[in-house]
Parts: structure tokens; sequence; C-alpha cells
């Protein structure tokens, strides 16, 4: 499944930490507080999804992990819309995000890549 024994070593882990730490440094200072705390739970279950998936031991638990893990970056996707309509944040918090989404999302497709191969 992984060619690691340590979660912390992992490459996808990894990345979703830097998401959750960009989404909580972007988010610190918004004055919508209930629209702040939506986003930085969602960037802590793609941490979350990917943590309890590595622990089963399981490559089938684990790819449905990293499906639920994608599906929350796709929610950030769709907060980062929002924020952008409702000036939530600026342009430059956005695509810091964004970029970092996006980044998360090439690292779950190459997961599950490496999931498929080795079955």
């Amino acid at each position: 499944m992984c060619h690691t024994d340590k979660l912390d070593e992992l490459h996808i882990w990894k990345e979703a930490r830097n998401l959750v730490k960009e989404v909580y440094f972007q988010f610190q200072e918004n004055e919508n507080k209930q629209f702040s705390n939506m986003i930085k739970r969602t960037a802590m279950a793609v941490l979350c999804n990917i943590a309890e998936g590595y622990s089963s031991g399981s490559r089938l638990v684990f790819q449905s992990f990293m499906f639920e893990a994608e599906g929350c970056c796709h929610e950030i996707c769709d907060f980062l819309d929002k924020a952008r309509t409702h000036k939530y944040l600026n342009e430059e918090g956005i695509a810091k995000v964004g970029r970092t989404c996006e980044n998360m999302m090439a690292g779950i497709k190459q997961a599950l890549q490496g999931i498929d191969k080795s079955e």
C-alpha cells in the first residue's frame, strides 16, 4: 500500500499538513467566523481522512479514505469561490490556498495510482 511504515513520512500526509497550515493562516483574520471554521474543518478532514485510511492497513480502505480526502479538496475549492464572491479573502490568499489544494489533489491522484499498481 505505502512505501513507509510511518504516517509522518507519507508524502500525501505532508501535503495535507501544508493545506491545513495554509487554510488556517489565510483565514485567521476573517470576520466571518462561521465560514472560517467550516473551511478549516474541511481542510482538517483531508488530513484526518488520510491518517485514518493509512492506519487501516488495508489498500481498499485507504483508497476509500483517499476519495473522501479528494472530495474535501473539492469542497475547499467551492469555499474559495464563495470567499471570492463575498470578499472573505483577497485574491492573493485565494490563489495560495487554491495552489496548495491543487497540489493536494495531484498528490491524491498519484497516491491512488500507486494503490492501483500495487494490487
